[in-house]
């Protein structure tokens, strides 16, 4: 289906100049261009992997660990948790995409970004939490006794979801401003902090509902370092341009040269 989509909008949007051209195309520079943007296949495939973990795995480590029936709490909880992101935070992403593309100022692109961050904790954030300290409320009366290990997981994972909708609009800082190789950095970091106690935890004889706790709070971690990588790389330019504008020895010298002549 994906193929005849774009094959539809292939024969809709390019004509035969168009292929031509694209044969025509000089393929030297296109590798020099390819060369010069190692950083894309070298940083972000690796990191891409790991994401996809992060998102995929715990669900069969629980599985493997704890038995199926826990996996399958774990897997309504995390649906359950994740709807606001998916529904609001990654479109905001999108957003400051666009912004970005429209103004490479690291200024306009910082305040975007704490805009976006207030915006995200209201609409997004906050009411996780709601919902995650909740759930001991809600699942019961719908869904029955017993899922009430599906409520306590949603606590667990509220946190964790918290962090995640504060990240989520700002996910491509790191693409956009060339630092593929910080986004690989935190990603690993984030690796090591989700599955990290959950092995632990599962070698040390724990209850699931425990580890569960431990992972989420390292989850919770990862993506603050996330975000604040992110929120790094767009102030440390910034920075340096009002220090300079706040330099003693700059004012004074524009006071002098701006001096009446009597």
């Amino acid at each position: 289906s994906q193929f005849i989509f774009l094959a539809f909008l292939g024969f809709r949007i390019l004509s035969w100049d168009d292929v031509r051209g694209i044969y025509r195309a000089p393929w030297r520079s296109a590798f020099d261009k390819a060369a010069r943007e190692y950083k894309f296949p070298l940083f972000d495939i690796p990191a891409t992997l790991g994401s996809y973990a992060i998102n995929n795995l715990p669900a069969i480590l629980v599985g493997s660990l704890f038995g199926p029936a826990f996996a399958g709490y774990l897997g309504v909880a995390t649906r359950l948790v994740t709807g606001p992101i998916v529904l609001i935070a990654t479109p905001l992403s999108n957003v400051f995409v666009a912004e970005a593309n429209k103004s490479s100022d690291r200024g306009h692109m910082l305040g975007v970004a704490r805009g976006l961050l207030i915006l995200v904790t209201g609409l997004t954030a906050l009411p996780i939490l709601a919902l995650g300290l909740a759930a001991p409320y809600l699942v019961v009366p719908l869904l029955g006794q017993a899922w009430i290990p599906t409520a306590h997981i949603m606590t667990a994972l509220a946190f964790m979801g918290a962090a995640q909708a504060l990240s989520t609009p700002l996910s491509e800082v790191p693409t956009l401003l060339r630092r593929q190789e910080v986004r690989l950095v935190v990603d690993a970091a984030r690796m090591v902090l989700v599955f990290g106690p959950l092995l632990v935890g599962a070698k040390m004889g724990w209850e699931a509902i425990d580890v569960i706790y431990l992972m989420a709070i390292g989850g919770m971690v990862g993506f603050a370092i996330k975000t604040a990588a992110s929120l790094y790389l767009l102030k440390r330019d910034t920075e340096p341009a009002q220090a300079t504008l706040s330099s003693p020895y700059s004012i004074a010298r524009k006071q002098h040269d701006e001096a009446p002549v009597e």
